[in-house]
């Protein structure tokens, strides 16, 4: 709201009278006395954190450490899990520590299975935490470490197991189903009703008329290397060589091979599936470099609303990468993040597979080449302008890149831009155009006009050398409103126009060389500002670690866990991760979690710092300086993956004040 009130000003503020006031030395300028302007405040509660609006620095501090239960002599970690309320920490010897994830107090530790036996990590939900080590799966409270069943599987679990949650509508009841899947060595998977496990558990047999407590398995011929995956009403899991499964949950189908589709290669990394809107999908990496997404279901909703009906299966979209993916993938409501194997951090649009583009602002290049008979050497004429964009302050840059050629004027005509200049004599606007620094003096800036319809601003240069810089701000002041900053975008479709003429000096040298006077005239280049895009992308990753509604957190190959902007993935701020070494993938919560092999348990907090902006007057002009104003730290994670998992946080009223110490009290 703030960003298009600001917009909708400028655009009807301009006025075809206007005259632009040139801030540096040969011009007049303000009184010294006179208050600087400074961009107008920020409401931070309606404006998102884009870079623009607010500017702010991602970071990370240590919020709790705690070690875990293991037998220092000859244990190791095996395992980190970590979910919305604990984190579960697995020994190589069955040791398990839970964590309470906000505030790293230890909830329970116990031995787990035989020592040393093979396990594979835990799964958890609201209530419980799932175990299973050799042969057994055993389940305990999540919060009390009461062991609640433990029961025999058929053959060695190869992934982790899956609990699933769901409504289940009997006649007129509604109860709460819950079912632990499991992947098991023989290529088959196996799903057990909690229920009769905790009933087993609990007296020690199954209930009346139940024969067994696995309520289905379906069985492949090959091995399922990775976890389960539960969607609304059916699981999908991926083998080994590329099988993809998708097989009812629940209701007189369960069990049952809903569809199913064969990659063109073995399965690289573990499946994913999640809901965006009225569909939801599942995306499957394979190990010849492509990443496929497809419709896991489509929901009812969407049939009325009139969309157009994906039959559950479809592949919607296949995109061919430079290297495979090994590691987990993550989505965060639009937004799909995964790293390739040569170590690049990527983001792509979720719905189509396309890549996320960075916006690097408006740029120009005008050029021209030339050469002097006879001879090889070129001299050329090249101007670049640039407006990176990523803060509303940031000026225009002009760097004259030729050879032998000095800039003696410059033209933008901002004719075909998205700016309209319409306003009226009792609401006059006046334009400013600021140059930053001395850049004014070094370039010898002498002159500058506006055209009568207030669209083409001419500057005219004594000595624009190559290789100089020259820094500017196009802005909008007005008597009754604070100063406009004019973005990047706001400039997209200018015209250039830069007239460059050659030093003499120079110019007499290179004719000297072939005996003749020779000399290039002066001239016009012509060019236009156009929108500059680069993919999102991160080089040097070798984790990802957590990623926050607007941060993405990872580590590099140098061992530093580093924080950049989720939307351009600039500012990097890092911190030591040499200590740690075990750092734990978590798509859970916006909390990076790291170990020791040790069990030295760390969680990392994401805070924030906002920045202010300070005007500080110069010689030439105001330059406008950052400085720390606010430090941003939530006492609880502020991304959930899933919302409705969220712990409960109750709001405990403040002690009130001690009362003032009486005579018989200090007495």
């Amino acid at each position: 709201m703030k960003r298009l009130l600001r917009t909708g000003m400028m655009l009807t503020a301009l006025g075809s009278g206007s005259h632009f006031a040139l801030a540096q030395e040969d011009t007049d300028t303000a009184p010294v006395d006179a208050a600087p302007q400074k961009p107008p405040a920020v409401d931070t509660s309606n404006v998102s954190l884009d870079g623009k609006m607010v500017f702010s620095i991602p970071s990370l501090e240590k919020k709790w450490e705690s070690q875990a239960v293991i037998n220092s002599s000859r244990d190791k970690i095996a395992h980190l899990v970590i979910d919305e309320d604990v984190i579960i920490v697995q020994s190589n010897t069955g040791l398990v520590t839970v964590f309470n994830a906000e505030n790293g107090r230890k909830y329970w530790s116990s031995q787990v299975g035989r020592n040393d036996e093979v396990s594979v990590p835990a799964a958890t939900d609201s209530q419980m935490v799932i175990i299973s080590t050799g042969m057994s799966i055993h389940g305990f409270d999540k919060f009390s470490g009461l062991r609640l069943f433990s029961y025999s599987l058929p053959h060695v679990a190869t992934a982790a197991p899956t609990i699933a949650r769901r409504e289940v509508t009997e006649g007129d009841n509604v109860r709460i189903a819950r079912w632990l899947t499991i992947p098991v060595s023989d290529g088959s998977v196996v799903t057990y009703d909690v229920d009769i496990l905790e009933r087993t558990g609990k007296l020690g047999a199954l209930p009346p008329k139940v024969p067994r407590a696995m309520a289905w398995r379906f069985a492949t011929s090959e091995v399922i290397p990775f976890p389960i995956v539960a969607g609304e009403d059916r699981f999908i899991f991926a083998t080994q060589f590329g099988d993809v499964h998708c097989v009812d949950m629940m209701g007189a189908d369960a069990g049952k091979s809903r569809f199913q589709f064969i990659l063109r290669d073995g399965t690289s990394a573990p499946p994913l599936s999640t809901r965006l809107n009225n569909h939801e999908y599942f995306l499957a990496a394979s190990t010849d470099g492509r990443l496929f997404c497809a419709v896991l279901k489509q929901f009812q909703e969407a049939v009325k609303d009139g969309f157009v009906t994906t039959p559950s299966g479809t592949v919607l979209w296949t995109i061919p990468l430079s290297r495979n993916i090994s590691q987990p993938m993550m989505v965060v409501g639009s937004d799909l993040f995964f790293v390739t194997d040569d170590g690049v951090l990527q983001k792509h649009a979720l719905v189509n597979g396309d890549a996320a583009l960075i916006s690097k602002g408006v740029s120009a290049v005008v050029s021209e080449a030339e050469s002097l008979k006879g001879s090889l050497r070129p001299y050329g004429a090249s101007v670049e302008f640039q407006a990176d964009g990523l803060l509303e302050f940031s000026p225009i840059r002009v760097a004259n890149r030729s050879t032998g050629q000095v800039v003696r004027s410059m033209t933008i005509d901002l004719t075909k831009t998205p700016l309209m200049f319409r306003g009226t004599a009792d609401d006059p606007a006046v334009p400013s155009l600021t140059v930053d620094g001395d850049c004014g003096a070094v370039t010898g800036l002498r002159a500058s006009a506006l055209s009568a319809d207030g669209k083409v601003l001419t500057l005219e240069f004594n000595s624009f050398q190559p290789n100089d810089l020259f820094y500017f701000r196009p802005d909008v002041g007005h008597a009754e409103l604070s100063d406009i900053k004019l973005t990047a975008e706001m400039l997209e479709g200018a015209d250039i126009k830069v007239m460059v003429a050659p030093e003499r000096a120079v110019v007499a040298s290179a004719a000297s060389l072939d005996g003749e006077s020779q000399a290039f005239p002066p001239r016009t280049l012509k060019g236009s500002l156009q929108r500059q895009n680069v993919e999102w992308k991160v080089g040097g990753v070798k984790k990802l670690l957590a990623v926050s509604d607007s941060s993405v957190y990872y580590l590099d190959k140098n061992h530093q866990i580093v924080a950049v902007t989720r939307h351009s993935a600039d500012q990097p701020v890092s911190i030591s991760g040499n200590e740690y070494n075990v750092h734990q993938f978590n798509d859970r919560t916006d909390r990076v979690v790291v170990s020791s092999v040790g069990g030295s348990v760390s969680l990392f907090a994401e805070r924030r710092i906002e920045l202010g902006v300070l005007p500080l007057p110069l010689a030439n002009g105001i330059y406008w300086a950052t400085y720390p104003k606010v430090e941003l730290e939530p006492e609880f994670a502020q991304f959930h993956r899933n919302p409705g998992e969220q712990p409960i946080v109750i709001d405990v009223p403040k002690k009130d004040a001690a009362p003032p110490a009486t005579e018989a009290t200090q007495n």
